[in-house]
């Protein structure tokens, strides 16, 4: 069973790194850092004839990591540059992991063994003000936190105890 704890994250109160480089500078305004796991938490697999299944728990914790930069920013002149090196380097990628401290509150994953996975595209237009470009980091695992290192009231933490029920059952 995973809860999902809603904080209101604001990025200028947290830092973001990646081998020791600083993501958070530059980060685009009215952009959210977004994280994304590749898949399910569970899938559901019927009988041909649809009336029974069974739960599958899915193991695979890889996922990405967008961020979104002013294009003449420091980090993503240097992204740029990274890039750069790794195609010099015969195309060996550069893999690492993130560093995501917050502003006190929790945050669901601390990426590891990521790396560069897309280049940002460009867009030109002749009126257009305050050019960004996102950025799509790889992680082979996006390290889930789990939830008990939310800091839960004791009152949330009874309530979710006494009312939750973990258990499925499929009726047909």
């Amino acid at each position: 069973m995973a809860i999902i704890v809603d904080p209101q994250h604001n990025f200028r109160q947290c830092y973001f790194s990646w081998m020791g480089i600083d993501l958070t500078s530059g980060l685009a305004e009215d952009n959210a850092v977004v994280f994304n796991i590749n898949s399910e938490l569970a899938t559901l697999q019927m009988d041909g004839a649809g009336r029974s299944g069974s739960i599958s728990s899915m193991g695979d914790n890889s996922g990405t990591v967008e961020l979104t930069y002013n294009t003449q920013s420091q980090t993503n002149i240097l992204l740029n540059n990274i890039v750069r090196q790794e195609k010099l380097n015969g195309g060996t990628k550069i893999v690492g992991n993130m560093e995501i401290i917050g502003d006190g509150t929790a945050f669901l994953y601390q990426p590891k063994h990521c790396f560069i996975s897309t280049r940002p595209g460009q867009s030109i237009g002749k009126d257009m003000v305050g050019n960004t470009q996102t950025w799509i980091f790889t992680s082979l695992d996006m390290n889930p936190v789990d939830v008990d290192d939310y800091v839960l009231s004791v009152d949330a933490k009874a309530f979710l105890t006494a009312n939750v029920n973990v258990a499925i059952s499929i009726s047909l």
